[in-house]
């Protein structure tokens, strides 16, 4: 990918990759050998009408294998650049994110937030509204303290976080006393897009609290809430995730996804052809 897939395209891409919106074409979609699925085409029919196939039913189950132009050198989100091109598919795939903008529809879709909304009229107050129920792969609470320490972490310098632009201007985070969900953040200046600010860089994932306070090395193995778990990464060959049973935001239909290093050109398109990714 170039440097246009920085964007929103390639973060959506992402983000059915991982979701496994691809399963279906990974296994049997339960038609008979009468009612072949020829796509958007369309088939001729006897009396020269044409007709449209049906969308495949995504199935459940299954391996997606993806080819990376790079490799990446960490998984933790502080580290993050969020990019279509490096890094944005494995972070969403452990991550999930709290939100992502359909450049389509040019609003904002909530993954893992319930809602994010400046609150003050000169939008330097913001809210953010986790869903609830939520768990990190370690058995932790999703909630608000998790956001506040992993935002915190990008405004120690010594991290240099690529999304220090954003929370620099961050002057307080505050946990709401009677929502554990819920966690506000009053800014230096007013920023009526900060929504979006957050949802193109490393502040959109959100690895555990508890992996954090326990100093985890997140660098080898993030811990996130997102429709992947790791499970094992060998640096510039492959990285192997497997499907988190705990993920219930959207629907995810593969088991398996695997993440393979490949900067050759030619060989990305020699392995697709021939069926082996």
């Amino acid at each position: 990918m170039h440097a246009r897939s920085r964007r929103r395209t390639t973060r959506l891409i992402a983000a059915m990759l991982a979701l496994g919106l691809i399963a279906g074409a990974c296994g049997d979609d339960g038609g008979d050998e009468g009612s072949s699925n020829t796509g958007a085409t369309g088939t001729g029919s006897a009396t020269g009408a044409t007709t449209t196939a049906a969308p495949a039913t995504p199935v459940k189950g299954g391996t997606a294998t993806i080819q990376m132009f790079s490799e990446i050198a960490t998984l933790d989100p502080v580290k993050a650049t969020g990019s279509g091109g490096s890094d944005g598919q494995r972070m969403f795939a452990l991550y999930g994110g709290l939100m992502a903008y359909d450049g389509n529809k040019q609003k904002m879709d909530f993954l893992l937030a319930d809602s994010f909304k400046s609150t003050s009229p000169d939008n330097k107050i913001w809210e953010l509204k986790l869903k609830p129920n939520l768990k990190f792969s370690d058995g932790s609470v999703f909630d608000a303290a998790a956001v506040k320490t992993n935002w915190e972490r990008c405004q120690v310098a010594a991290n240099a976080s690529p999304a220090r632009g954003v929370c620099a201007f961050i002057t307080k985070m505050e946990v709401s006393a009677t929502d554990p969900l819920v966690l506000t953040v009053t800014n230096a200046s007013s920023n009526a897009h900060l929504d979006k600010a957050i949802e193109r860089t490393g502040l959109n994932y959100i690895a555990s609290k508890k992996a954090i306070d326990e100093k985890t090395d997140l660098t080898q193995k993030g811990i996130g809430a997102g429709p992947f778990v790791f499970e094992s990464w060998v640096r510039d060959s492959k990285m192997t995730l497997v499907k988190n049973p705990g993920w219930t935001v959207t629907p995810a239909y593969l088991d398996k996804l695997v993440l393979e290093v490949q900067s050759n050109e030619q060989q990305r398109i020699d392995s697709f052809g021939t069926g082996s990714t």
